[in-house]
């Protein structure tokens, strides 16, 4: 599919694009501001972020090839270690939800810098592959992206949410 009438160039598309953007800065550059400023900021970045999510285009085709990664393991290390000091004693939280849970297990305990760090994996890698600017990539980036976002980060954003 060329042109415009590609998913890739959707309405969409490119307020997820946007948003998408808007969230990594403020997790790159939010080492400078306080743990308040960080938790106001994050309740209207992730529900818009979730929001564009799920609008994003359900007809995209993928390609057999995977895109590149361009988070690399220091970079999801030091946005782990950064929000892992600024969250300090309200890192953690137990996790009740699980469909895979007996009724006699423990909580888990999961970490919000961790949650964090995890969507902007996903969500930063799906930037910079968008940015490659070729048709196939960025089809394959929406793909990559909703498929993570229904299995793992959408119910990460949430959990997030609710203990922030």
């Amino acid at each position: 599919m060329e042109g415009f009438e590609s998913p890739v160039y959707s309405k969409n598309t490119i307020e997820f694009v946007t948003v998408a953007n808007e969230f990594c800065k403020f997790i790159e550059s939010s080492e400078g501001i306080s743990l308040t400023q960080f938790v106001d900021i994050s309740h209207r970045v992730l529900p818009l972020l979730y929001l564009k999510a799920t609008l994003l285009p359900e007809d995209v085709e993928s390609y057999d090839e995977f895109n590149e990664k361009f988070v690399t393991e220091e970079t999801y290390g030091y946005i782990q270690g950064m929000l892992i000091e600024k969250f300090g004693e309200y890192n953690t939280y137990d996790e009740i939800y699980d469909p895979l849970r007996q009724e006699n297990d423990e909580p888990a305990q999961l970490s919000v810098a961790e949650g964090f760090a995890d969507i902007y994996q996903d969500v930063k890698d799906f930037v910079m592959q968008f940015q490659v600017a070729s048709d196939e990539v960025m089809q394959n980036a929406i793909w990559e992206c909703k498929q993570a976002f229904e299995q793992y980060w959408g119910q990460r954003a949430v959990n997030i949410l609710r203990v922030l």
